[in-house]
């Protein structure tokens, strides 16, 4: 019932997924509480990141936005994922703009900003000798998201600019 394109069929019992009516959205996969949908493309994940900036230009294009995003709960793994851990950085606040490339890079720097919660995932990891250290909270606390992919899709396809003016108010 996730499957906006009705790519997800059943036979005894077991989803398989039509490639060839696939849209290759990802609703599935954030839908599928046992991690039973795997990919065979090496870069599934990119395209994904790419799909949802494309998918945005789509619902902004030629249309006046406005946007906001509230910074809480940072969580380890995407929001869509079924599971999930505790948050990993403190509440940072709301953020406001229409462009929707350029609030989405402010808050991925006002993250980087924050110092992890103590006993998250984040500050667990952080906390192990031999840990790669990324230098960048989100892959320090999962190494396989890749959000800067999204954000320089969005800028190149003309959605926004990852350039801001930050103006804190009180």
């Amino acid at each position: 019932k996730e499957c906006g394109s009705d790519a997800i069929i059943y036979e005894n019992n077991v989803a398989h997924i039509v490639q060839e009516l696939c849209k290759g959205c990802g609703r599935c996969i954030g839908a599928c509480a046992f991690d039973a949908i795997q990919t065979v493309e090496w870069d599934a994940n990119e395209k994904l990141d790419r799909k949802m900036a494309e998918y945005a230009q789509a619902v902004c294009q030629d249309r006046p936005c406005f946007h906001i995003n509230m910074v809480m709960d940072i969580s380890p793994n995407c929001d869509c994922h079924a599971e999930n851990d505790a948050p990993i950085l403190p509440n940072i606040g709301m953020f406001a703009s229409f462009d929707p490339v350029a609030i989405d890079q402010a808050c991925v720097d006002a993250c980087q900003k924050a110092t992890p919660m103590a006993n998250s995932q984040l500050s667990d990891h952080l906390a192990q000798p031999d840990w790669h250290h990324h230098h960048d909270h989100f892959l320090d606390s999962n190494p396989n998201v890749d959000w800067k992919t999204t954000l320089e899709h969005a800028e190149k396809i003309g959605l926004g600019t990852r350039e801001y003016e930050l103006v804190t108010v009180h």
